[in-house]
């Protein structure tokens, strides 16, 4: 009983000394030390109550007269913040030295430096080794920068750039610059560089920095022409006020001379905006040329204006004048212009109210005619020229009437009426036309498949003069000179086929020798020509037509998955029309000026054709509906991501159909029903296949396919197709087609496609195709003179771009793919414009060759465009004077 507690004190003991050896082995560890908190603190209040708000690590003196902050210093005054490894700041004055890894912000501002000394009240101060962004997206970096102003610095030995590239496309290296924030940059003695290279110097330069626009030098532009030789294109754009702007060209070319330019544009109100351009270059070529009708000073003039006045009225005037006609074709690039015929200057003014509108029009036009120079003896027989004339309409003043139901009868009226004043630029053809033409017209549905539509108007026109012609050579009437009255043209004949005008073709109009007829040995060529008296005309004729369209047979298509449409609609509609036209006589003595001068002779036909339309269901409307269709509310993704509109759509129809299966629809049924109706039905697609019969005499006629026998002909019209296709505002075709019944080929057909898209570019591409059949089938028959000439046109226009827009493509040319004269062809114009993009600056090259018979041109441009920098806009290119329209950045 007594060994138990020697055991337990031994145990005791051995615990003790090993607990001993133990500790004396692994000493207790020592607490790591905190790291010191960093301090923040509130210093003062500054104008506008603005507080500095400090922030510093451990070791910081906050003295009586100044701090000393350490360890990554932030500071934040206002809108200003600046970081630092060492700062020295002075509470009194809020005057700032920073060392050390150096960040101001400001706004929208930043700027690195080494060191700076600044001053947080007036943000004035000066940078060491800095480097800086500024609106709108300029770099710098700098030996010095001083601060002088809120809004201001001074760089000295700068670089100055809008490029992020570690070595920039292009930049400016400056000696000094005085940079004024959203206004302009003044450097001294910059040099222009292209990666390392530089380019360019001047002793000083005016840069926009301005986000909105900004006045001053444009880029240049360079190219390269055969006719003009080695072009330099600069420009000088000035932004007057907000709602005007004004740029002026000056063109260096090495053969034409100088070209100088303006371009003005402004917004008067919110409700007008006009435009004037105006070129004149003096033509060294056409000087050394001496041309005739190319004058050596040449220009071109236009103007325009659009304005709404209150309450109904608007004014829209044009003008345009040019020094001559080859203008165009030596100067302009843009091939709708280039071959431009005429230059219309207009004024028109219209006040509508209710049904009506009055609208009163001034026209100047200016045409470019091909005229035939009568021979002299022993000279040429057959010889023309061009010449322009000059025809007004002043003044023409018209009312017109909307179609508006008379009293509560089935019946409606519209109306037209004017009253002109033309003259047509030559002698004696001043004269006045009055016109009225109402048209009473009734549309009736006996069945809701079936509507017939009947019209009847009858026109009264009057003229104060009127032409003469069938005269006999002698030109006058009631002589009885030889070919008065037959009904045909009569003229002196080149009597020995050898083109030159000599005694043997002087015989009088009756080309018989001896008969003593007019003219018959005077010297000159003699012909029938068209004589303007002063007889009055007063021409009346009446036009009736009735259509009956139906049985009208349609169909709907649901189809809740498509992902274009949920639903279509099919129609058919046969339809019948018939046009009378009474006989109008003396349309000859009309003196023609517009279309309602070019009176048809009497008709009495029938057309008969059959409609088909393809309806959809398609998102229309405004911003506002398509915002709601488009947004996430109607939409959903679908497997691979892709974004479907109509989801929602599709799945409201389906539960819709299925509950009107089940004999009923909820309350949420017709919620849908509302989304489905943002959707509005649309036409995508028309076939419509049509042929014209006449009670009168033949449409169709064929010499060649009667020979020896009378000509082929028929009272029916070829058979006319036409296809549009519109699934949506950015694609469009159109097919055309006209088969003749009597060859049993399609004798014109044509094309004309547009696609549109936001991200890819656009293209159009039209074709045309005329056969001569007729000329086909003489030469078959052995009495053709020459081969048949077959009309084969293709175009092209449209441009592209890959990689995120930074490489572009565009494209526009003509290709004759069908007959062509002797040395003429093929490819008869071509112009090529190749872009390459790029953060900070854009290049594009564009190629022309234009090869016309009697006319070629070949033509090279290269433009820079510096991010920042507008680049020259090409005078010649088509591209000014867009009227109506908007100007980007102009306001009134």
């Amino acid at each position: 009983m007594r060994a138990a507690p020697k055991a337990g004190l031994g145990l005791l003991l051995l615990a003790a000394l090993c607990g001993g050896a133990a500790a004396k082995q692994e000493p207790a560890a020592t607490p790591t030390p905190q790291p010191a908190e960093r301090q923040r603190m509130l210093v003062g209040k500054g104008p506008g109550g603005k507080t500095v708000e400090i922030a510093v690590g451990p070791g910081s003196i906050f003295g009586k007269d100044e701090f000393i902050l350490k360890e990554y210093v932030d500071i934040k005054y206002g809108d200003t913040r600046l970081q630092a490894d060492y700062v020295r700041y002075v509470p009194s004055t809020k005057d700032v030295t920073a060392l050390g890894n150096v960040i101001l912000d400001q706004g929208t501002s930043r700027m690195t430096a080494d060191k700076i000394t600044y001053n947080l009240d007036s943000e004035t101060g000066t940078f060491y080794s800095a480097r800086g962004y500024t609106e709108p997206s300029y770099y710098f970096e700098a030996e010095t920068v001083e601060k002088i102003s809120k809004d201001e610095m001074v760089l000295h030995n700068a670089t100055f750039t809008a490029c992020t590239q570690p070595v920039p496309y292009w930049s400016f290296k400056i000696s000094s610059a005085l940079i004024r924030q959203d206004n302009y940059a003044y450097l001294h003695n910059p040099r222009f560089k292209i990666g390392h290279a530089i380019v360019f110097y001047s002793p000083y330069l005016v840069w926009p920095v301005k986000s909105d626009r900004a006045s001053g030098l444009l880029f240049p532009e360079f190219g390269f022409s055969q006719r003009s030789g080695t072009i330099i294109s600069n420009a000088l754009y000035w932004a007057i006020r907000r709602n005007m702007d004004a740029t002026f060209y000056l063109d260096y070319m090495s053969l034409a001379g100088y070209g100088t330019g303006l371009e003005y544009r402004y917004v008067p109100s919110e409700s007008g905006r006009g435009y004037f351009t105006g070129y004149f270059i003096r033509d060294q070529i056409a000087k050394q040329a001496e041309e005739s009708g190319v004058p050596t000073d040449r220009w071109v003039i236009n103007y325009g204006h659009n304005q709404t006045f209150a309450p109904g009225w608007k004014l829209v005037a044009t003008a345009n004048f040019i020094s001559d006609f080859d203008y165009y074709r030596d100067f302009e690039r843009d091939l709708r212009l280039s071959t431009n015929p005429q230059a219309v200057s207009d004024l028109f003014v219209t006040r509508t109210w209710g049904f009506y509108s009055l609208n009163l029009r001034g026209q100047r036009r200016e045409q470019l005619v091909n005229v035939t120079i009568p021979p002299t003896l022993n000279g040429p027989f057959f010889q023309t020229e061009e010449e322009s004339i000059t025809r007004w309409m002043r003044p023409e003043i018209e009312l017109r009437g909307r179609r508006q139901r008379l009293g509560t009868l089935p019946l409606f009226l519209t109306l037209e009426s004017s009253a002109d004043l033309f003259t047509k630029g030559t002698p004696g053809a001043e004269y006045g036309r009055f016109d009225l033409f109402p048209v009473f017209s009734s549309q009736l549905s006996p069945v809701p498949w079936v509507d017939v539509n009947a019209s009847f108007g009858f026109r009264d026109t009057y003229y104060t003069k009127s032409q003469r012609s069938d005269l006999g050579c002698d030109n006058r009437p009631g002589t009885g000179g030889f070919g008065e009255g037959n009904g045909i043209v009569d003229a002196e004949h080149d009597e020995n086929q050898n083109g030159i005008f000599d005694a043997a073709d002087d015989l009088g109009c009756d080309n018989l020798p001896g008969t003593g007829d007019y003219g018959e040995g005077n010297g000159v060529l003699d012909s029938e020509t068209t004589l303007i008296t002063d007889d009055p005309l007063n021409l009346k004729g009446y036009q009736g037509g009735l259509t009956v369209i139906g049985p009208k047979l349609s169909r709907v298509f649901d189809r809740p998955n498509s992902s274009f449409s949920p639903q279509y609609k099919n129609t058919i509609e046969p339809r019948i029309t018939y046009n009378y036209r009474s006989r109008v006589t003396d349309t000859d003595r009309i003196i023609p000026f517009d279309e309602i001068d070019f009176v048809s002779g009497n008709s009495n036909s029938v057309t008969y054709a059959l409609v088909t339309r393809l309806f959809a269901k398609r998102p229309v409307g405004g911003a506002e509906q398509m915002g709601q269709l488009f947004g996430p509310q109607n939409s959903t993704f679908v497997g691979g991501g892709r974004f479907d509109p109509y989801a929602k759509s599709r799945e409201a129809l389906q539960r819709l159909q299925k509950e009107q299966q089940a004999g009923g629809a909820s309350q949420e049924s017709k919620e849908k029903e509302e989304e489905k109706k943002r959707l509005s039905t649309v036409e995508i697609a028309t076939l419509e296949i049509s042929q014209d019969y006449s009670f009168l005499g033949p449409l169709s006629l064929s010499t060649g396919l009667g020979f020896p026998d009378p000509p082929v002909e028929s009272h029916f019209g070829p058979v006319r197709t036409t296809l549009r296709i519109n699934p949506s505002i950015h694609t469009s075709v159109d097919v055309r087609s006209d088969y003749d019944i009597l060859f049993r080929q399609i004798r014109e057909a044509s094309l004309s496609a547009n696609l549109r898209n936001a991200r890819r570019g656009f293209l159009d591409v039209t074709w045309s195709m005329v056969r001569d059949l007729e000329g086909r089938a003489l030469l078959e028959k052995g009495i053709g003179f020459s081969q048949p000439f077959d009309q084969n046109q293709i175009g092209l226009q449209g441009e592209t771009s890959f990689w995120g827009r930074k490489f572009l493509v565009g494209m526009q040319t003509n290709y004759e793919l069908g007959s062509i004269l002797p040395g003429e062809p093929r490819l008869r114009d071509q112009r090529y414009r190749f872009g390459y993009n790029t953060q900070c600056c854009g290049f594009q090259l564009e190629v022309l060759n234009r090869n016309f018979v009697g006319s070629s041109q070949r033509e090279f441009r290269f433009l820079i465009n510096l991010k920042g920098v507008g680049n020259v806009i090409d005078f010649q290119s088509g591209s000014v004077g867009a009227l109506p329209g908007t100007f980007p950045g102009i306001v009134p």
